[in-house]
């Protein structure tokens, strides 16, 4: 694993020896030998563990000889004992430690708070603190550059915050990303091991006669084939099926001559391994060919990320063909198929789909980007033009972004769950139930309502993260905001009393987070915001690119304004990258 320390402490209390002496001494192991050891040893507990911990500060008591030839090993040895122990004790209560699945979901969460304006303010951050100050667009494009991006990109759409992210880039470092996530594999970076069967089958080609014009080396190859699929080592027929499929493509190219007689003998006694006579019925069977069936598999998992997001399908349809719709694509299938990350074959699929859009020409999977057709199709009908007594409810989606809620339930884990407790908190807010159109707009409009995230311990993990971000951006106290939700948010409650306590105070996070710019009304009580700012009808206007908030006169309109609150909201990612328009005094 990697690791670093950004600042090591040491006081010693020297006895029996000189001190400055034994002090000069102990700081050149420090040096020296102690970050090679503590390496070490933390690899053999973590191995290829690839979560990023980040911890705020450990500390090791500890007595040795300071001459002794083990000096640095009992010094590692004691520093390895209490990072393992602040891990194992998931001190996130406290603030101690932070956990994020990978460094994709690392780097994608700084780059969420970047968004924000918030990412200084997260000590867990400080490894990024060079692009604090920066742009986000400049501080995502240098950071992208520093590792394969689409993990990050992935771990971006599962907070529903790509489409924000791809915002803030030019078209041009848009297309620049999109070509380095394209690029051809090589044997350095072929992740998957495919090299040696890449090998295999140009010896196969080379050995059978099968070359229809120069022969092509195994790095040429490697470009053509430009797939990741992990075989089954165990499994000779596995690994020979992949070198059939890479023949196969081959073929397909023009490259290989169909066989017209069995592969030579000598490549049973080469390659021991190799099931020889599976080689000339998979280059000449009629059956689909591998191929043929990666694709349909490719195209099957693209059509399913689009039917099951509308949100997605509205960011795709606004982006329209093109290197940025290819990257919302590409991270939405990375999402659900990791093993797809580095899978030159789906570029090659979301390409072809992408010509086919590009051209007019009918596709399956663009048959999903039809617009209100297909959301109906995937269970939505909601109306284009929607009346509600909480359309004010609204105007507190500013408040969720401040707050960064998809990146809190991100770091909770519950990046998927967004939707269904963005729905709980509207219901709390307002008193209504899930059906209420302005409850319902405050979500995303989700199509299914999911119960997973109110496990004991999801609610215990966005509870801690909540507390975090509350702590972060000053608001009060979480006794302070759960006695707010207690008095002043009584209905809308879910029935399940840890449930309704976190949702509870998530639900007065957002309300303090939105009335701290209300001047002299900053201050109100729960009770007196609601009625008077956030439970007001109105009237609600859904396309493609907006949705047109229209609100009922109200005294205090003039507050809202001073305040910059019926200023448009940009790319709500969980409304499907629309707009959000307010006019005031409109309905």
């Amino acid at each position: 694993m990697d690791g670093s320390i950004r600042s090591l402490t040491c006081d010693y209390l020297a006895r029996g020896v000189e001190p400055a002496a034994a002090a000069a001494h102990l700081d050149q192991l420090a040096r020296l030998e102690l970050p090679g050891i503590l390496s070490t040893l933390l690899d053999s507990v973590y191995g290829d563990d690839p979560a990023v911990y980040v911890i705020r500060q450990v500390h090791a008591e500890f007595a040795l000889r300071a001459d002794a030839p083990t000096a640095a090993r009992r010094w590692a040895e004691a520093l390895a004992r209490a990072i393992v122990t602040a891990v194992a004790a998931d001190a996130s209560a406290d603030g101690n430690v932070i956990r994020f699945a990978d460094q994709a979901e690392y780097l994608a969460a700084y780059l969420v708070e970047h968004l924000g304006g918030t990412a200084a303010q997260h000590w867990y951050f400080h490894p990024f603190a060079a692009w604090h100050a920066e742009p986000t667009g400049s501080a995502a494009r240098a950071l992208l550059a520093t590792q394969p991006p689409v993990p990050v990109l992935a771990a971006l759409h599962r907070q529903a915050m790509l489409p924000a992210l791809l915002a803030t880039l030019p078209d041009a470092a848009i297309r620049e990303l999109a070509a380095d996530t394209t690029r051809p594999p090589a044997p350095a970076d072929d992740v998957s091991g495919l090299w040696p069967l890449l090998t295999t089958a140009v010896a196969i080609a080379d050995a059978w006669g099968l070359w229809t014009g120069v022969p092509l080396a195994a790095l040429d190859v490697a470009r053509v084939y430009r797939s990741r699929a992990v075989p089954d080592w165990r499994s000779p027929t596995a690994l020979t099926l992949v070198v059939v499929d890479v023949l196969r493509r081959l073929s397909a190219r023009g490259d290989l001559r169909t066989p017209t007689a069995p592969p030579p003998a000598e490549l049973a006694d080469r390659f021991d391994w190799l099931e020889v006579d599976l080689l000339l019925p998979g280059l000449t069977a009629a059956s689909p060919k591998p191929a043929g069936r990666r694709e349909a598999a490719v195209r099957q998992a693209l059509a399913d990320v689009l039917a099951a997001s509308p949100e997605l399908r509205a960011a795709v349809r606004v982006a329209g063909p093109g290197p940025r719709a290819a990257l919302l694509l590409r991270a939405a299938l990375v999402a659900e198929r990791p093993e797809w990350a580095d899978d030159g074959f789906v570029v090659a699929v979301l390409a072809e789909v992408q010509d086919r859009w590009a051209a007019g020409e009918a596709d399956p999977v663009l048959a999903q980007l039809a617009g209100p057709l297909a959301d109906q199709l995937a269970g939505r009908t909601d109306a284009d033009v929607e009346d509600s007594p909480f359309a004010g409810l609204l105007l507190l989606l500013r408040a969720v972004t401040e707050l960064r809620v998809p990146a809190v339930l991100a770091r909770a884990g519950l990046a998927d769950f967004l939707p269904e407790i963005l729905l709980a908190v509207a219901c709390r807010l307002t008193g209504a139930d899930s059906a209420e159109p302005a409850v319902r707009a405050f979500a995303g409009r989700p199509a299914q309502v999911r119960r997973g995230w109110r496990q004991v311990h999801h609610l215990a993990a966005l509870r801690g993260e909540l507390l975090v971000q509350a702590g972060a951006q000053r608001l009060p106290d979480p006794a302070e905001l759960t006695e707010l939700a207690d008095t002043d948010l009584p209905g809308g409650k879910l029935g399940r009393p840890k449930a309704d306590a976190v949702i509870g105070l998530l639900a007065g996070a957002v309300l303090r987070a939105w009335s701290r710019w209300l001047g002299q009304f900053s201050e109100s009580s729960g009770g007196y915001l609601l009625a008077h700012f956030v439970r007001r009808r109105g009237r609600l206007h859904w396309t493609a690119e907006e949705l047109v908030v229209e609100l009922a006169p109200g005294p205090l309109d003039v507050v809202v304004s001073m305040a910059g609150y019926d200023r448009p909201l940009e790319a709500v990612p969980w409304l499907g990258g629309r707009t959000v328009r307010y006019r005031m005094g409109a309905s």
